[in-house]
């Protein structure tokens, strides 16, 4: 019983050393003059600018640390192993999440190699810290255990695709239809490309959790628990900083994740009906 206090204890101190670290990187990287008096929403209005992004940075690690809790229980994978596999999984994330092209949010008139060199930095200054937080969480809370990774099955593989097929197809619908704001009509090739990039990005994700994590059933609950709730509220700090931006942030979250699951629920069928075979 102590001895797993003594683990959330030190886990929970982690977690908000691993933030306030990302937050000190933030501010001393060398990107750009981003003014921070744009930053307007009401969460900013009352509690200022660095408190949000505090707060935004805990439970974004926060999340982190549940998802190598449910991996740790379910798993005999030595803790080397869920630290890699769950970093990279979440570090890809930031760091290709960050070149999504939507100049209109960053301090920048054009896109160009300025624009991606500054989103670079801020994707790293993000995916840095969550790796090496990853890993401290997994040896704070391993098992004696040092089973190799899963081998990974074909039909993950067919999943992956679908993944990224998925979130390919969903954002080009909501890019051309208007229902998700984008720089679709500006930077057409480059928009499409990154769409396409992300969304394979997405299917690595799951195939790196996938590798700790073996049973069928787990494959919803990797996509909408772990990536999913990852990946919108990611997506969910420009609303929390910018007035009038929540909401739309947050649906471009959920539309994401819920197109992806609803194409892979089929898969998920297909495999029921051979299991009960």
């Amino acid at each position: 019983m102590k001895k797993n206090i003594r683990r959330i204890i030190l886990s929970i101190l982690s977690v908000f050393i691993a933030s306030f670290i990302t937050i000190l990187i933030h501010i001393v990287v060398p990107t750009n003059d981003t003014n921070q008096q744009e930053f307007d929403s009401v969460f900013v209005k009352v509690f200022s600018f660095p408190v949000v992004a505090s707060i935004y940075f805990i439970v974004l690690s926060l999340h982190i640390y549940f998802v190598i809790l449910f991996i740790i229980k379910k798993t005999n994978i030595s803790y080397k192993k869920i630290g890699l596999f769950t970093g990279l999984s979440f570090a890809l994330i930031y760091l290709f999440g960050m070149q999504e092209v939507v100049v209109s949010a960053s301090p920048f008139n054009e896109y160009g190699a300025s624009y991606i060199l500054y989103e670079l930095i801020i994707g790293l200054s993000d995916a840095v810290p969550c790796f090496l937080l990853s890993f401290l969480l997994a040896y704070i809370n391993r098992k004696n255990t040092t089973s190799n990774v899963l081998r990974i099955r074909r039909i993950e593989y067919i999943k992956a695709l679908v993944i990224a097929f998925s979130f390919i197809t969903i954002r080009i619908i909501l890019y051309y239809t208007g229902i998700i704001g984008s720089d679709i009509k500006m930077y057409p090739q480059y928009v499409i490309i990154w769409t396409v990039l992300f969304g394979f990005c997405l299917s690595i994700s799951y195939l790196l959790l996938k590798k700790l994590l073996s049973e069928t059933h787990y494959s919803l609950l990797i996509v909408g628990l772990a990536i999913g709730l990852n990946w919108i509220w990611f997506n969910i700090f420009i609303g929390l900083v910018c007035d009038g931006m929540l909401l739309e942030m947050l649906l471009r979250g959920l539309y994401d994740i819920m197109f992806i699951l609803i194409a892979l629920i089929p898969l998920r069928i297909y495999e029921k009906k051979k299991m009960s075979l």
